[in-house]
């Protein structure tokens, strides 16, 4: 069951549910701009599939707790933002918070950054995860730009752990808020 879109932020920016048989391309580039993977040599959005830890970010979409949502700008994709249950394992250690809570995963278009557009699609599929889940998690690189939004989300730093690339990221958790009625 998934949860109905209210937020239409303005007339130009909508959302929509991810589609993964019309969305699989787009999101997977979402999944490259997300994990950093531009900045691996020889990375590219089909090779990163072959890496369990980013394969498992969108990889066979459509399992029970999947829900996400694309951002569009006059039509186009320009970002999207996604949750998805992870199995505790195999996994990378310490990020993993429990069964109940999924990861968060979210890109804009590197064109398309900076015009204020992650800030709303991160509010919409938060207030869409509210009915869903009873909290909700992500990791970040210690340095990046995004945890003063997140932060501004409600998210809460939990840990300090070793990213797959050998830095250092920051879990975060963000529990469930109650809509009034």
């Amino acid at each position: 069951m998934s949860p109905e879109i209210l937020s239409q932020p303005e007339p130009r920016l909508a959302f929509r549910p991810i589609d993964a048989a019309t969305d699989a391309e787009f999101i997977w580039h979402m999944v490259f701009l997300a994990s950093r993977s531009h900045e691996q040599p020889g990375a590219t959005t089909v090779t990163i599939r072959d890496n369990f830890e980013l394969y498992c970010h969108f990889g066979d979409w459509g399992l029970p707790g999947d829900f996400g949502l694309v951002a569009e700008l006059d039509g186009q994709p320009v970002g999207a933002a996604w949750v998805r249950l992870l199995p505790p394992e195999p996994h990378q250690e310490g990020w993993f918070i429990d069964a109940d809570t999924p990861e968060l995963v979210m890109a804009v278009a590197p064109e398309h950054q900076g015009q204020g557009y992650g800030e709303p699609l991160l509010a919409e599929l938060l207030r869409c995860c509210d009915d869903l889940y009873p909290a909700v998690m992500l990791t970040a690189r210690d340095a990046s730009k995004a945890i003063g939004l997140y932060q501004r989300h409600g998210f809460v730093h939990v840990r300090t752990i070793v990213n797959r690339v050998g830095g250092s990221s920051v879990v975060m958790v963000r529990p469930a808020t109650q809509h009034q009625p």
